[in-house]
């Protein structure tokens, strides 16, 4: 039987609270000491920090490790914004800022690895390293974008359980890995009026038409500066393994990692094997 959040943590030291990031409530988990080297932890698209539960305590040994909820998302206020990469910049942005943060090394999945990588390449003394995960933004699918909507709207607007959990599912080579823990906490946040009232604006990213003029280019990879580790997996159901390829080409100082075992969320799939190749690439091991 799978942990239960709590179990990923109760051996960890760590504080969750509530930051201003200029008038956003913001979710915030921190765990690690001050003077270590800041990371901060990225979740996809209507994603959470419970996300990276299983990882904030090895990354706090050696790093001090926020795992955030980003504009709109999780239990982060939910104001009427457009939802473009743009807005999730500057909220990370302003999060940095309220904690005294000039500079971090950043993870991101999915979504999060475009908010790392446009953060970087449009204020780059904001971000050290890049830990791109199975990384949104570059890839370009239609039949993606689409079916990414289809199983998120529903989800929301419905509140049924089943579809809830299938949108959690697509996520996982092992569907057995979403936890009836992990289906509640999205429940509740797909719930929430104010979750349901902006949902096809965080969707718009996703809209062909709205992602073209926002989208990574072949251009902003060549011309990021900071050490990228590209983080891919066999299973990813985003992209294959030959778009990690790409960026691992295009980026001047990059490294590529391809896991087994895992989907769209290696950091739950696979917490061991994720939390390492963070340490060793972050530490200069890699």
């Amino acid at each position: 039987m799978a942990n239960t959040i709590w179990q990923d943590l109760e051996h960890v030291t760590f504080t969750q609270r509530f930051v201003d990031a200029k008038g956003v409530r913001t979710r915030v988990l921190e765990t690690g000491e001050r003077g270590m080297p800041v990371l901060f932890l990225l979740p996809g698209q209507t994603g959470h920090l419970e996300a990276y539960a299983r990882n904030v305590g090895p990354l706090g040994e050696h790093f001090h490790t926020f795992a955030i909820d980003p504009i709109g998302c999780g239990f982060s206020d939910k104001p009427e914004t457009p939802y473009l990469i743009a807005d999730y910049v500057e909220h990370l942005i302003n999060v940095m800022d309220v904690e005294g943060i000039e500079k971090a090394h950043l993870s991101g999945e999915s979504n999060g690895g475009w908010t790392a990588l446009r953060l970087a390449t449009n204020h780059p003394d904001r971000a050290d390293k890049l830990v791109l995960n199975t990384c949104g933004g570059y890839n370009w699918d239609e039949n993606l974008f689409k079916r990414i909507r289809e199983l998120t709207l529903p989800a929301v607007m419905n509140g049924n359980r089943e579809e809830v959990r299938a949108r959690l599912e697509w996520l996982m080579e092992d569907k057995t890995k979403v936890t009836e823990e992990l289906v509640d906490i999205r429940m509740r946040i797909y719930g929430m009026p104010e979750f349901r009232a902006n949902v096809e604006r965080m969707l718009d990213v996703q809209v062909p038409e709205i992602r073209k003029d926002i989208r990574i280019t072949d251009d902003e990879l060549r011309h990021t500066r900071h050490e990228a580790l590209v983080l891919w997996t066999v299973h990813d159901p985003t992209a294959p393994t030959t778009v990690a390829d790409k960026m691992a080409e295009l980026l001047p100082h990059s490294k590529k990692v391809i896991l087994e075992g895992a989907g769209h969320w290696p950091q739950w799939e696979i917490v061991d094997a994720f939390n390492r190749v963070h340490i060793d690439f972050l530490q200069d091991r890699l």
